[in-house]
Formats: C-alpha cells, structure tokens, sequence
C-alpha cells in the first residue's frame, strides 16, 4: 500500500506535467500559508533590504506562541515583503504545502486522466479543506474576539488542532489515493 504511493509520487515530481502541477498547488499554498499566519507580509516602508536578528534566536526556536505556532528569530524585509523567520513554522509550512501539492495533483490525475486512478478524486480536495483553515489556528480566536462572536473556550481550542487534523487527513487521502494508482499507465504519461 505504501510502497504504491511512494512510486506514485516519485513518479509525479518526475513528469513535467505532473511536477508543475504538483509545484503551482505547493508553492501557491506555501505563500498563502505563511500569509494568513502572519510570517509573510507587505509593508511600504522605505527600506530596500534589512535583515534582523533576535539577540536570543536559540531561545526563541522552540517558544510557542500558540499552538503549532512558534516565535520568529528574524526579520527579513526585501523591498514590500516582510518575513517572520521561525524554522518550526517554515518546516511546517513546507509539509503542509508538499501534502497539499501532492493531493491536488493525485485528484487532478483522477480527473484528467481517470485510467490513472481508481481512487476518490474528491478525498484529496476535502482532506486539503483543513489544511487551507490551518492559517486561522493562530489568530482564528482573534477573529472570533475582534467580530464579537461569542465563542466556547472548547471551539477556540480546536483551532490548535487543525495542524495536526490537516497532516492526517492530507497523508491519509495521499496513502488512500496513491494506493489506488494504477502506476504503468501514470508511467506512460508525460
């Protein structure tokens, strides 16, 4: 079962239409990840280029801010974009966007070329639901305090699961649907 999938994503990233696919959906979620938890933004200040340093970045690694959310050691600012760097969020951001990438690639296989797949296309586009919400677990509650939502402390406190809910789901729907792929033929495709 896992070995299925493992060959059916080696051979994704290595068919050129597949991979841009595969690279469009990861890149595109990458960004939009790390803008809705803040560690990337635009600001219009005059600086062309900066880079600042946390005086204590090895202390700072590791200290959650909220859950699955961790303190920033640096600040890079190139012309309008400003970046939060924090080694946690950018691994995490970069498994989430390589499960998404995979999914929707998987679910557009299924579409486009249904011999590819005898899988459920929509299981990888619904397992992504919760990885495209991820970016509300950090400042999710903030929304609900800011719009006046009167919200239960047990509906604030699942906005910290949605990390956790989204890798397993995403990694089910990429074994469950790779699983099903009918590899000689997705060999065959360019």
């Amino acid at each position: 079962m896992l070995a299925n999938t493992l060959t059916a994503t080696r051979l994704i990233i290595k068919k050129r239409r597949t991979r841009r696919i595969f690279l469009l959906s990861g890149i595109l979620y990458f960004l939009l990840y790390l803008f809705a938890i803040g560690d990337l933004s635009f600001d219009t200040a005059p600086y062309n280029f900066a880079i600042r340093w946390s005086e204590q970045p090895f202390s700072l690694i590791f200290k959650p801010i909220s859950p699955f959310y961790f303190e920033a050691i640096a600040l890079i600012k190139l012309f309008f974009l400003v970046y939060l760097f924090s080694p946690i969020n950018l691994f995490l951001a970069l498994v989430l966007s390589c499960l998404v990438g995979f999914n929707i690639t998987l679910s557009y296989l299924a579409f486009t070329q249904p011999k590819v797949c005898y899988g459920k296309p929509t299981a990888g586009i619904l397992a992504s639901l919760p990885a495209l919400l991820v970016g509300s677990a950090c400042c999710g509650p903030l929304i609900l305090i800011v719009l006046g939502i009167q919200a239960s402390a047990a509906l604030i406190a699942f906005f910290g699961w949605l990390i956790p809910i989204a890798i397993l789901l995403l990694v089910g729907a990429l074994i469950f649907n790779g699983h099903r792929m009918n590899i000689s033929y997705l060999e065959d495709i360019q």
